[in-house]
């Protein structure tokens, strides 16, 4: 028989703890609210906070999945060579300034923002992390991890995604009020992939929650 307490798994590019920046305190919130209707195993994907709250976290049932780190020089290295690199994401080159050709045109894509803490091997340990919990429900927060909807029901676990931002909006904005050229293209970069991630995720549930 079904578990009385429904299991969820949280899955969220951003940190729970510190309640710092815009992001986390978006993750929190919505962490808060599903705590109140089931036990919560949460997947921090690609942010790392502080050592005091990840050994708190780490006592509240999350794990946390660190960013690769942006490799400048071993990318010069490789197009210099004309080798095959692997590819930055958005957040692994904001504020280096200036990019290559061959990086820029790569980053308004929906997979770009999360190649620096999503490969093939890190999505398959996400879905065993999944399958082991056995949720009645799986929620992503934000639209960057919409990559994920589609391997998660095939498991035949329902999943939505968390309330977000208009971010496609937001940098395309950004892109136009910032002087600096480079960061004017990041930032038209970043709301053409959030665009895109809003399409894939369009068929998605929202999950709505109301915290007194």
């Amino acid at each position: 028989s079904r578990r009385m307490t429904p299991r969820i798994v949280y899955i969220t590019p951003n940190a729970v703890l510190p309640t710092n920046r815009g992001g986390r305190l978006r993750s929190h919130h919505l962490w808060r609210a599903l705590s109140a209707l089931g036990e919560v195993h949460t997947l921090v994907v690609g942010d790392t906070p502080p050592a005091v709250q990840r050994a708190q976290l780490r006592r509240s049932r999350t794990r946390i999945l660190p960013r690769r780190r942006y490799q400048a020089a071993r990318l010069a290295e490789a197009l210099a060579a004309g080798k095959p690199f692997a590819e930055p994401g958005l957040w692994e080159v904001t504020g280096a300034g200036s990019l290559p050709a061959e990086v820029e045109a790569k980053l308004a894509g929906a997979d770009a923002l999360v190649r620096h803490c999503l490969n093939a091997g890190r999505i398959e340990r996400i879905l065993d992390r999944v399958r082991a919990l056995a949720p009645n429900l799986v929620v992503l927060c934000d639209t960057a991890m919409g990559v994920l909807a589609p391997e998660i029901r095939a498991l035949g676990i329902p999943v939505v995604c968390g309330p977000h931002n208009h971010d496609s909006s937001l940098y395309a904005s950004m892109a136009l009020a910032t002087p600096d050229p480079a960061v004017a293209r990041w930032n038209t970069a970043a709301g053409a992939a959030f665009d895109e991630a809003v399409r894939r995720q369009a068929h998605l549930e929202v999950l709505v929650t109301v915290e007194e």
